[in-house]
């Protein structure tokens, strides 16, 4: 049923801030997206979120470094995955 508790197009920092200060590789270079990340984003695979098993890309990398895939609660997976660039 939809209650209108958000819009697809909302940004996802409006709800999880820690999201706020995303950062993306370009070039080798950590720097501002160009879009939010909104919920469309996370529903559609489309955000630059990864698994972080697939293969070694530098984004997985620094997942297993973080230990994106090993925390207790959902506030520790958030916390890691918001401080790796997309």
């Amino acid at each position: 049923m939809k209650r209108g508790l958000f819009k697809l197009s909302d940004p996802l920092e409006k709800y999880i801030p820690e999201f706020r200060n995303l950062k993306v590789l370009e070039d080798g270079e950590e720097v501002k997206p160009l879009r939010k990340m909104t919920f469309q984003h996370l529903l559609t695979h489309t955000a630059g979120l990864t698994y972080g098993f697939f293969g070694n890309p530098l984004v997985d990398q620094q997942y297993r470094k973080a230990g994106v895939l090993r925390e207790k609660n959902l506030d520790e997976m958030i916390d890691h995955l918001a401080a790796i660039p997309l």
